[in-house]
């Protein structure tokens, strides 16, 4: 049995004993593939085309009908085309298919937007200044360093990087070292890496893996175009956003670099400004011009690394916020709830001390407070939960 996507494809046979084989692939035996159904429906749905995106989810759950994502997606698309109905009947499906807490949190919003409709459609939320928000004490992260983490979660979530473990980088970069002496190897050489890296995505979930990485790493590594990447910078810039402590992953970065440096040196200012460029929005794409010029190797212990990584000017300050985000990913059925969304919270909550009201990371970075509890100034306090 054949099963194809764009460039990668499977071959099950009986000789194989069950077992997938992993090859490459340019052609494409069969053009009616369940993943490009996935990659339109997609599309039609982030363009707000809710009703085509419900057509192509359902061409999906017909090659794939095991398929919860899928089966998720289409609720959503089904209740932006206002099917309530047809929208219950495919998260049914779904609770048949999984019980993960992405499907309580669709009915929960399905019940939400019913609710908003029989009120009128009203907002029970408004946006205030920022100036408004104020800290407890010292614990409590700054709303910036939230908002930039939010964004590189956004890019770990696309990337699938935050599930890659931060020590299997170093075998792998070893394991380059072994088959050639040269700093950069080309894209398609680093491609079987990350397959191994990320051996945990299906195919054409490791398809849209590597796009993501190619537009928000390679794209910027490879300014040239010349196809040739450097691979110790770019394990390097991708470790703080590895699953790991925030020990292993700094010392993951130092490794690679150290690894790239002559005499034993690190080019503390490159990585940084290209930390900053790749994941906080501080550096535009043209600081990458000479951005390798500045900076001189610097022989400095792992201790004076940390310092200047965790530098919240010039360095990679906002780890802190990014590893309470992550802890959203363990906290499962939380008891509490966002007081704009309504959505349950995880990992990273914020609490106004005197109105007693919750909002998730989200809604707090977009300044966001229930209408009910409008007032001149908020005070805020950090929680996990777990």
């Amino acid at each position: 049995m054949h099963i194809v996507t764009s460039g990668w494809f499977f071959i099950r046979s009986e000789t194989t004993r069950g077992r997938c084989c992993l090859f490459r692939g340019r052609s494409i035996s069969n053009p009616i593939i369940w993943t490009r159904f996935t990659i339109s429906a997609g599309c039609f749905k982030d363009v707000g085309r809710y009703r085509r995106a419900s057509e192509m989810y359902t061409r999906v759950l017909e090659i794939r009908p095991d398929h919860w994502r899928a089966q998720l997606n289409r609720v959503v698309c089904l209740l932006g085309s206002g099917k309530d109905q047809e929208a219950m009947k495919s998260l049914s499906e779904a609770f048949k298919m999984t019980n993960r807490i992405e499907v309580y949190d669709a009915l929960r919003h399905l019940k939400m937007l019913k609710r908003r409709r029989e009120e009128g459609g009203s907002v029970n939320w408004i946006v205030e200044d920022a100036s408004k928000f104020k800290l407890v004490d010292e614990k409590t992260g700054e709303r910036k360093l939230l908002i930039d983490a939010l964004r590189i979660r956004e890019i770990q979530k696309a990337t699938k990087l935050g599930g890659c473990n931060v020590e299997v980088i170093k075998k792998e970069k070893e394991g380059i070292e072994v088959r050639t002496s040269e700093r950069s190897i080309r894209k398609s050489e680093l491609e079987f890496v990350l397959r191994r890296l990320l051996h945990f995505l299906p195919p054409e979930t490791f398809q849209c893996a590597v796009r993501a990485i190619d537009e928000k790493f390679w794209a910027v590594l490879d300014v040239t175009g010349s196809g040739n990447i450097d691979y110790k910078m770019f394990f390097a810039i991708i470790s703080p956003i590895c699953y790991g402590s925030p020990e292993k992953r700094k010392r993951a970065a130092f490794d690679a670099l150290l690894c790239r440096a002559s005499n034993d040196g690190v080019k503390v200012h490159v990585y940084l400004r290209y930390l900053r460029v790749v994941y906080l929005p501080s550096l535009g794409f043209t600081e990458l011009i000479g951005i390798n010029g500045g900076g001189e190797d610097v022989n400095i212990p792992f201790r004076e690394f940390i310092d200047w990584f965790d530098d919240p000017d010039q360095g990679f300050g906002v780890m802190s916020s990014l590893v309470k985000l992550e802890a959203g990913d363990r906290a499962r059925r939380g008891k509490y709830s966002c007081g704009v969304c309504k959505y349950r919270v995880g990992g990273l909550m914020l609490k106004e001390i005197s109105s007693h009201f919750c909002l998730c990371a989200s809604c707090y970075s977009e300044c966001r407070v229930p209408f009910a509890f409008q007032k001149e100034e908020y005070k805020f306090k950090e929680y996990i939960v777990e």
